[in-house]
């Protein structure tokens, strides 16, 4: 009986400490999910923003310049 007893004690203990650690666990899943949706916001952000790269009006904007630099004078020759 006092081998049944010791058990149980054992059974209790290590039952306890397993919802203590499915606890943490659950808790630690709510952090990483709010983590996962900042990162997906952040990924959106890049996206739309490369969007706006890619629209014709910047790439316009790039020729125009990249022109305009080529044929700047170019005032350091000696």
């Amino acid at each position: 009986m006092l081998t049944h007893l010791c058990g149980l004690i054992i059974l209790v203990a290590t039952l306890m400490q397993l919802k203590h650690s499915a606890r943490a666990i659950e808790r630690l899943t709510y952090l990483a999910h709010d983590e996962v949706e900042k990162v997906g916001t952040a990924t959106r952000n890049v996206a739309d923003f490369t969007s706006v790269l890619n629209s014709s009006w910047v790439k316009f904007g790039v020729l125009g310049l990249g022109t305009l630099f080529a044929l700047w004078p170019d005032n350091d020759k000696k």
